[in-house]
C-alpha cells in the first residue's frame, strides 16, 4: 500500500482557503463592475472606446466570472472538503474489513515469509547521495 496521505487538516484549511479568496475576489470585482456600470450611458463613455470596452467587459465578468467561475471555485473547495472526511471513514472501513475478513478467510494467518529487501549498494552511491541508473 501507499505511504502518500494527505492530511485532512490540510485539506480543510485549503478548501476554507479557497472559499475566503473566493469571497475576496468577487468583493473586488463586484466594486469594479458596480463602478463601472454607472459609467454606461455618460458622455465619457460614449466619448472613450476605453471606457466603452471597461463596461463590456463588466458585464462579461457580472454574467460569467459570477456565475461560472466563483461556483466552480467552490464546488472544487466543498469536493476537497469532503473527500477529506470520507478518506478518514473509509480507511477506517477498510482497516475493519481486514480484521473482520483475513481472520474468516484466512484463520491461519499469513504463511509467506516477509521478502527480504536488499539495501542499497554503497558502491553505486554518487556522491550526494544520488544513484547510477542500471
Amino acid at each position: 500500500m501507499s505511504e502518500f496521505s494527505i492530511s485532512p487538516e490540510h485539506v480543510r484549511a485549503g478548501a476554507q482557503a479557497l472559499f475566503a479568496v473566493s469571497e475576496a475576489i468577487y468583493e473586488s470585482m463586484k466594486l469594479v463592475a458596480d463602478d463601472t456600470a454607472k459609467l454606461d450611458g455618460t458622455v465619457e463613455a460614449a466619448g472613450f472606446t476605453g471606457i466603452s470596452e471597461c463596461i463590456e467587459a463588466s458585464r462579461a465578468w457580472e454574467g460569467d466570472c459570477i456565475a461560472v467561475h466563483r461556483a466552480d471555485i467552490e464546488e472544487l473547495a466543498m469536493n476537497a472538503a469532503v473527500c477529506a472526511e470520507t478518506s478518514q471513514e473509509v480507511d477506517g472501513d477498510v482497516s475493519s474489513a481486514f480484521g473482520q475478513y483475513t481472520d474468516a478467510y484466512f484463520p491461519d494467518g499469513r504463511t509467506a515469509p516477509a521478502p527480504e529487501r536488499p539495501g542499497p549498494d554503497p558502491s553505486a552511491q554518487l556522491p550526494r547521495g544520488e544513484r547510477v541508473a542500471v
